[in-house]
């Protein structure tokens, strides 16, 4: 094992701040001059072709290589996402361009298109009118320059990387209500935030280029956020075949009507084309993709869909060559999240994969129509003009350096996914004794009982309690609460009618209305089940006991492959619990996170992993602030053993993250897979 190497965090902090203030200036160009050749052959030819581009992962060139050798045709444009925590922004922009190995690497082959946040702060709901109110306030802050010397340090490090002339979508998936920096109740504030970054990066290089990108469902709602023609480039939506309405099959876990799907994604399609034209802009979609079932995604997506993928290449087929409403360019999202598997190639879309490869592949071979009288008209609701209050953009000097500081680390990025689903913990049941099948008497005798009147003087052969409860499935802790004031019990328990346990021991408590807990725990299949506790003498079955009640506590298990990540997944080591786990973890700035709604209270957060190499070392973040900087994952004898690790918080009832990553400036160390994340309360 290599020697671990920490950093004082005060340096670390010293660092950032020098770091920020040098890179608050433009910077020389740092990549290197010899660039890593990946072209598989020319992608030359009509825009469906020469701007094909996909989302590899971050920073991720060697999958972007495996893609286009795949395809057998290059992707001319890199779809990337900087980070929405304030304090990670600017560095997940440097990890991704100006990073060793990074896309600088390939800044003159391929064309970049950088997802910016729009403001800063947590999801918030923006149907109410609080979560309305919570993002105004970071659109504020936005429009106050609060953020501006981070937005100056991220659009620097995309000049000395190479992507001068990137693709800036701004606030991407506003309209949908589910980013911190949504429209939704603020559309006048949005436009005005988005105006305002437009300048600070057109400051740093006027060859930038904005992509206001929205939703299909939701951006025709949301054109009061249009922040005016002198700040847009590209009209772009994201498009998923995913959460259509139309019936979906159970059976084939696709469309029932594929053609039907189709059809609804092509009107908001049409929309987008009339009103780009309108504007007088193209059209782009930054990302694209088949949507397939998964473990936190599990109906109403469209599977192994050819006809999503037909009408996709037939749509931008269709286009005008050039001028308004032409491509600019559209991307495939080549990786797993939250909302769906997307990777083309990982064999889920077999039919599909076969289409796009013909498609878009090396021989492929497209004659695009050039439409003139074809395109229908722009409807006369789309305003045509820019908002006489939109200010024209302005420029401000800034001065230049010439280095970049070398010790900042690539911290964490964060892949947004659209609309994510997040597990969530489910209900704890406590279930009364006295009120549960039983042939026992009942008394409330004794002080301290929680669910009285409690089961008591139960000390004859074939005395039972039998509870009765629906369980969620997967892991779940079953906890007897019971005084022995006589001294130290035993019980037979019967689970679904077979012994749990022959002789479960009740140690004794100091007096009757004194209260302990025995607990137990099994695997549950969902649904309906029973726990018997009862006198059998011939199992050693002993001694007066009261009991009180039964607590049933299910376990929530989120896979770390169904986790948001910038890490691969495999499935080569026995022993994981879930169909693959990440794996092969070592590089800075990767990262699991997962999200999970808790109960709220005391809750156990257990990591199941695999550490063959020997001991390994994370960060581990809960909601945003760090929980343990330098966390250990003790070694495990060999790949295919498996142990789990464990953190004791107390929660809020609602909506949390556990992030762990990968920061050599804390310490972090070793290869390390990782099977779930394991969330039980109590």
């Amino acid at each position: 094992m290599k020697a671990r190497f920490k950093r004082s965090t005060a340096i670390i902090a010293a660092l950032a701040l020098l770091a920020s203030a040098l890179i608050g200036f433009a910077i020389g160009k740092v990549h290197s001059s010899s660039t890593t050749n990946f072209r598989n052959q020319s992608s030359s030819g009509p825009p469906i072709l020469s701007d094909l581009g996909f989302y590899p992962g971050y920073a991720n060139v060697a999958q972007l290589q495996s893609m286009d050798t795949w395809l057998g045709r290059s992707a001319n444009y890199v779809v990337q996402f900087a980070d929405g925590n304030i304090n990670n922004f600017a560095g997940s922009v440097w990890g991704q361009v100006v990073n060793a190995g990074a896309l600088q690497t390939v800044s003159g082959q391929v064309k970049l298109v950088e997802s910016i946040p729009l403001a800063f702060g947590g999801f918030a709901d923006t149907s109410t009118a609080a979560g309305q109110a919570t993002v105004r306030t970071a659109l504020q802050a936005t429009v106050d320059g609060t953020n501006d010397s981070q937005y100056r340090v991220a659009a620097n490090y995309l000049k000395s990387g190479g992507y001068s002339d990137s693709i800036i979508r701004l606030g991407w998936e506003f309209d949908g209500g589910w980013m911190p920096w949504s429209s939704k109740g603020n559309e006048a504030l949005w436009a005005s935030a988005y105006r305002h970054v437009v300048d600070v990066f057109r400051a740093v290089s006027p060859s930038f280029r904005f992509d206001w990108n929205g939703d299909p469902s939701f951006l025709q709602t949301e054109t009061a956020a249009y922040p005016g023609d002198a700040y847009v480039d590209i009209i772009g939506l994201d498009v998923y075949d995913k959460g259509i309405p139309v019936p979906w099959n159970a059976s084939t876990l696709s469309w029932t009507d594929p053609a039907a799907a189709w059809n609804w994604e092509l009107t908001n399609l049409r929309w987008q084309r009339d009103f780009a034209i309108a504007h007088g802009k193209q059209v782009s979609y930054p990302e694209w993709g088949l949507s397939g079932v998964n473990a936190t995604t599990t109906s109403n997506v469209g599977g192994d869909d050819p006809t999503f993928v037909q009408g996709m290449h037939d749509w931008m087929n269709s286009l005008p060559q050039s001028g308004a409403g032409s491509l600019a360019y559209h991307s495939y999202f080549n990786e797993d999240a939250d909302d769906g598997n997307h990777r083309l190639t990982a064999n889920y879309f077999p039919k599909s994969q076969a289409l796009f490869k013909s498609l878009f592949g090396a021989n492929a071979s497209v004659t695009a129509p050039v439409p003139t009288t074809t395109v229908p008209p722009a409807p006369t609701t789309v305003p045509t003009t820019v908002p006489t209050t939109v200010p024209p953009p302005t420029a401000t000097t800034v001065p230049t350096a010439t280095t970049v500081p070398t010790t900042l680390p690539a911290p964490v990025p964060t892949i947004p996914t659209p609309a994510p689903t997040v597990p969530s913990q489910p209900p704890t049941q406590v279930i009364s004794a006295g009120r549960s099948a039983r042939n026992i008497s009942r008394e409330t005798r004794w002080k301290g009982a929680q669910s009285g009147p409690y089961v008591c003087c139960w000390g004859t052969q074939g005395q039972f309690v039998t509870f009765s409860f629906t369980a969620a499935g997967g892991p779940t802790t079953f906890a007897l609460r019971y005084s022995a004031g006589n001294g130290a019990a035993a019980r037979e328990i019967v689970l679904d009618g077979a012994v749990s346990v022959a002789n479960e021991d009740f140690p004794a408590t100091s007096t009757w209305n004194n209260w302990s807990k025995v607990a137990l725990s099994a695997n549950l299949t969902k649904g309906r089940h029973t726990l018997k506790v009862w006198f059998n003498t011939r199992s050693g079955s002993h001694q007066y006991v009261n009991l009180d009640n039964l607590t049933v506590t299910p376990t929530l298990v989120i896979p770390a492959a169904s986790a948001a990540r910038n890490i691969g997944i495999e499935s080569i080591w026995a022993g994981a619990q879930n169909a693959a786990y990440v794996c092969c973890w070592a590089g800075p700035g990767t990262y699991v996170s997962f999200s999970f709604n808790a109960l709220g209270g005391a809750t156990s957060l257990a990591l199941r992993y695999s550490a063959g190499n020997g001991p390994a070392y994370r960060n581990v973040e809960l909601d945003g602030s760090v929980a343990v900087a330098d966390e250990m994952f003790p070694a495990t004898a060999a790949w295919n053993a498996w142990s789990s690790v464990s953190l004791n918080v107390n929660l809020t009832k609602g909506r949390h993250t556990l992030k762990i990553w990968f920061d050599p400036s804390s310490g972090s160390d070793q290869y390390l897979n990782l099977d779930n994340l394991s969330v039980k309360t109590g």
